[in-house]
C-alpha cells in the first residue's frame, strides 16, 4: 500500500511521517480481523491514514500516535458499517497473520485453527480485548482510549476473555479426546 502524506500542499515532517508509516502493517492486521476481505481491509487503512492525515493538526505531539490511529480506523470500520457499504466480520486469525507467522508443523497449525475458532466464539467486547491487548501487543492504556472505555474495564474484559477462551479451549479438547 502506498501513503502519500501531503497535509495542505506541505509535506508531512519526516518524523510523523515514518511513525504513521510504521503503524501501517499494526493497522491492516487490526482491519483485516475486523473484516473478511483483505482488499476491503486495506481501503479502510487507506482511509484511516486519509483522515489522519488530513486531521494531523489535531494530534498532539508527545501522545499516542498508536492509540490515535487505532481510534480513527475504528471510526472508520464503524461509520462504513453504519453507512451499510459493509459490515464488520472476523476473517481468519491465520489469514491475518500470514505475514508474521512461520511455518508449523500440522500439530501447530491444528492447535491455530482450535485458537482461532475459540476466538470467533468470544462475545465482540472481548474479542476486540484479545485481538488488541496479547495478539496486537498493545498496553492497556492504549486499549482504553482505542475503544473510550476505562482502564478497568479493560483488565476486567481480558480476564474474563482469557478465562472464556481457556474454557473454549478445554471443553474442544475434551470433545477430540470423546471421539
Amino acid at each position: 500500500m502506498s501513503v502519500s502524506l501531503d497535509v495542505g500542499g506541505e509535506t508531512a515532517p519526516d518524523d510523523v511521517r515514518r511513525r504513521l508509516t510504521e503503524e501501517i502493517p499494526r493497522l491492516r492486521r487490526y482491519a483485516r480481523v475486523l473484516v473478511r476481505d483483505p482488499a476491503y481491509a486495506d481501503d479502510l487503512v487507506q482511509d484511516c491514514l486519509t483522515r489522519a492525515v488530513a486531521r494531523l493538526d489535531s494530534y498532539e505531539p508527545g501522545t499516542n500516535l498508536r492509540a490515535w490511529l487505532f481510534v480513527i480506523l475504528r471510526n472508520v470500520v464503524i461509520n462504513d458499517y453504519h453507512r451499510g457499504r459493509r459490515g464488520p466480520a472476523l476473517t481468519e486469525l491465520s489469514e491475518a497473520h500470514a505475514s508474521v507467522s512461520t511455518a508449523a508443523d500440522q500439530e501447530q497449525r491444528l492447535m491455530l485453527d482450535e485458537v482461532r475458532q475459540a476466538v470467533e466464539k468470544l462475545p465482540e467486547e472481548q474479542r476486540d480485548i484479545i485481538l488488541l491487548v496479547p495478539v496486537e501487543g498493545l498496553a492497556y492504556e492504549e486499549v482504553a482510549q482505542i475503544l473510550d472505555i476505562p482502564i478497568g474495564t479493560v483488565r476486567s474484559r481480558l480476564s474474563r476473555a482469557r478465562t472464556a477462551l481457556r474454557d473454549l479451549l478445554a471443553r474442544g479438547s475434551a470433545g477430540e479426546r470423546g471421539n
